[in-house]
């Protein structure tokens, strides 16, 4: 187990409003993107912390497309 720094904590804290600010969200990152934390818990009450490493690659086209909502709407106006 690593040790609790302030950096942690200031994160925690960071992404603890985040979650509060919106019911929806599922994981958050700082901008460095080496934090990323995980709304967990049977209620959704508690955070996870995760100090991330190096990226070890960005794999482009492997699932299948996903229209996002501005997307939809479009194909929604059209018809």
């Amino acid at each position: 187990m690593k040790q609790i720094t302030q950096e942690h904590l200031t994160f925690l804290k960071e992404a603890a409003e985040a979650f509060e600010g919106n019911d929806r969200l599922e994981t958050y990152t700082n901008k460095e993107e080496d934090l990323i934390a995980l709304r967990y818990g049977v209620d959704r009450d508690c955070i996870k912390v995760i100090e991330l490493g190096d990226k070890v690659a960005f794999f482009v086209q492997v699932i299948s497309a996903s229209p996002t909502r501005c997307q939809a709407e479009d194909r929604q106006n059209e018809s």
